[in-house]
């Protein structure tokens, strides 16, 4: 679990949940509205992009903490 350290882990949940989840979400929505779409596409929409982009920044940075050893 988090290679053994805590720092990684907790730094990609706080990326997650706290920094991406809610703006994206809120702009899923916010865009599904103006296309007129229902709310619950665009929340889903905004949702895959937050794990998308926290699961790129995680495997970037396991590779790079990986070349250490």
């Amino acid at each position: 679990e988090a290679m053994n350290r805590w720092r990684p882990g907790l730094a990609m949940a706080g990326l997650r949940y706290l920094v991406l989840t809610v703006p994206l979400a809120w702009a899923g929505v916010t865009i599904a509205n103006r296309l007129g779409y229902e709310a619950l596409y665009g929340l889903i929409g905004g949702l895959l992009v937050t794990a998308a982009l926290s699961s790129t920044v995680f495997a970037l940075w396991l590779r790079a903490s990986l070349r250490e050893y």
